[in-house]
């Protein structure tokens, strides 16, 4: 073999081989990885304590207005007890809707990560993020959520990297994506419901004394 010969193999070898720093991986979202991309949403818990406390204020306004001699409206009492338990199945119904919505072959994803970006395949479908399009990221036990804006995220489940990738995935999106993209304060729509929240605790403490 010639030494001409030889530098075209190595350089046939390189560009076959990803980049230094690449961790890839195959998986099928299922529907628990969206279900947990929702409730990892900003605020998402916030919302929930936020509908308690409001829930408990309309309760102690309804007993409290019924008139002593009668009987306590306990249907209605009833009804707001159960909305934060219906608003946790509504979320549970949107992640299914959501999944089911999504067609089959999508769900099989093909995904790498490197030192450009990140890049998803998935029934001939392509998508490709630079690090400067990441807004931010988040990581929960299950998944990793990669925000394109305040609203469109993109979930990579960490089953796809195993137990040795997952991890330098984590830390690829912590270095990477930092300081990239618009800096969206994703806090902003909390503000009325932290007003929410202060009205329904003024109003318990009303009725309390």
């Amino acid at each position: 073999m010639t030494s001409a010969e030889a530098s075209e193999e190595a350089l046939a070898t390189e560009a076959a081989e990803p980049p230094r720093g690449t961790v890839s991986g195959k998986v099928e979202l299922t529907r628990d990885d969206v279900l947990e991309a929702l409730n990892a949403q900003p605020g998402s818990r916030f919302k929930t304590a936020v509908g308690l406390a409001v829930s408990a204020a309309a309760i102690m306004v309804v007993a409290q207005s019924a008139p002593q001699s009668s009987d306590r409206p306990w249907p209605v009492i009833l009804l707001l007890l159960a909305a934060p338990l219906l608003a946790l199945l509504g979320k549970r119904m949107v992640a299914t809707r959501m999944f089911k919505g999504m067609p089959e072959s999508q769900r099989k994803m093909d995904i790498q990560v490197d030192d450009l970006g990140i890049e998803v395949r998935s029934a001939g479908a392509l998508t490709r993020l630079r690090w400067q399009q990441i807004v931010t990221t988040k990581e929960t036990p299950r998944v990793f959520l990669v925000y394109t804006s305040t609203t469109a995220f993109l979930i990579l489940p960490k089953r796809a990297f195993g137990t040795a990738g997952a991890p330098k995935v984590g830390g690829m999106l912590v270095k990477k994506s930092s300081n990239h993209g618009s800096a969206a304060k994703m806090w902003q729509p909390q503000l009325l419901l932290w007003a929410l929240l202060g009205i329904a605790v003024a109003v318990i403490i009303m009725y309390i004394k």
